[in-house]
């Protein structure tokens, strides 16, 4: 019975991370890559939430497309890698090794788009895999009990409306439709291997509003509302004494709110330095519940030996900002070269809620970018992203009662390019 339990409550714990992981990545803290536009990569993001002339600053600011007096449409894509290294921290970790790599490539697109009805009315879209993300450990290394693969997606699509108040004011508005999806592999205390995938859609709100007091300032505000994803997941619980047990389960996770602060300020006529701020609520994360299906093995299992269908993890994540400096110089009308630096602070401050799976520390961001203007229509970007993470413990209560405890390090690769089109 002892054994049951304790599977029982790795399985029901696996489910948790990956409610986790999914809303890790959506926003600008746990491990987000915000990918969203190449030029803007190429400055660190500054300046995003009041680019007047980016087309695809209009996901991080709706207000942004009634500035645009032609259609246009910019459509790219971004090359990630991940690196992430467990090191041995104590003696403790008898049941495998810290020394273990992990990581692994993934792709994401974006398509964004601004089409101007009326001088002072425009309607916009962005659409973005906001996540692609994958890890892969050594299937013996310590942390095997929480997480061995793990492959995470979120797409969104954000129609928006923007209008012009005054010659130098704009506000704006869009709908949020967001889609998850994940899959995890981990090991299960005593023996076997468990499976769990799952997807949901979520419904939010963007609104903005942009100004400029001088010819050559800009500032931009932007609030992203908090949403709620009610994920369904699959478990499939192989090679246990049982046979394979499988269960449904269902659980409700609420999205952190973000609010977005920049200023762009022009020097000259082709030199302009910028800022943004970000700030999110994720002290939404006070803790994570997963109920399963009562009607399934591992539900009824999970009432024979726990007295209740549902099990909580304390996260107990605390809300975190991102800040952003960058700078851009037209060296001539068909060249422009931008770089830019960031620092994003991680919402896991204690050992104890960092998770191997997506291994998430305070990171540090350098970034350089360049646009080729082809003609009066065409223009190409290509930037370059080095984000590097702070060292930091990592540290889990073994199925056994003992603790493993790894000094954890990770950074990410980002190529992005892009193809913009103005009609």
């Amino acid at each position: 019975m002892k054994s049951i339990k304790k599977l029982l409550g790795a399985a029901c714990s696996a489910a948790t991370l990956a409610l986790t992981l999914t809303t890790a990545n959506v926003e600008g803290s746990g491990f987000s890559i915000l990918e969203q536009s190449t030029a803007g990569l190429g400055r660190a993001l500054a300046g995003m939430t009041c680019d007047i002339n980016e087309p695809s600053a209009v996901f991080f600011n709706p207000s942004l497309s009634s500035w645009h007096e032609r259609p246009a449409f910019n459509l790219g894509g971004n090359w990630l890698h991940v690196s992430a290294t467990a090191h041995k921290n104590s003696k403790n970790t008898a049941v495998g090794d810290c020394g273990n790599d992990g990581g692994g490539w993934s792709h994401v697109p974006n398509f964004d788009l601004v089409y101007p009805v009326t001088d002072k009315i425009a309607l916009g879209l962005a659409f973005s895999a906001t996540s692609g993300t994958a890890t892969k450990w050594n299937p013996k290394w310590v942390g095997r009990f929480q997480s061995i693969d793990t492959e995470l997606s979120v797409v969104e699509a954000t129609p928006s409306i923007s209008y012009k108040i005054l010659d130098n004011l704009s506000i704006g508005a869009g709908l949020i439709v967001q889609y998850a999806d994940i899959e995890m592999t981990r090991y299960n205390y005593p023996i076997g291997h468990l499976k769990l995938k799952g997807d949901s859609y979520a419904l939010g709100y963007i609104a903005g509003l942009t100004y400029q007091p001088f010819e050559k300032t800009q500032v931009g505000l932007s609030y992203r509302s908090r949403m709620t994803q009610e994920l369904e997941l699959e478990g499939r619980l192989t090679e246990t004494p049982f046979g394979t047990l499988r269960g449904d389960a269902d659980a409700d996770l609420d999205l952190p709110a973000v609010a977005n602060f920049g200023i762009t300020q022009g020097i000259t006529d082709k030199w302009e330095v910028m800022m943004d701020l970000s700030w999110t609520k994720a002290s939404v994360f006070d803790e994570l519940s997963i109920t399963f299906d009562k009607k399934s093995k591992l539900g009824q299992m999970a009432y024979q030996t726990t007295g209740s269908y549902k099990q909580t993890e304390v996260m107990k994540w605390k809300d975190t900002w991102r800040i952003a400096f960058g700078t851009e110089y037209k060296l001539t009308d068909k060249w422009t070269v931008r770089c830019g630096t960031a620092f994003d602070r991680t919402p896991a401050t204690e050992p104890e809620l960092r998770s191997s799976t997506l291994p998430d520390l305070n990171r540090y961001w350098l970034s350089a970018g360049v646009s080729y203007q082809w003609n009066e229509h065409l223009r190409f970007d290509l930037s370059y992203v080095r984000i590097v993470f702070e060292k930091g413990e990592w540290r889990m209560t073994l199925p056994d009662g003992s603790v493993a405890s790894c000094q954890l390090g990770c950074s990410t690769d980002i190529i992005s390019y892009a193809l913009t089109y103005t009609f």
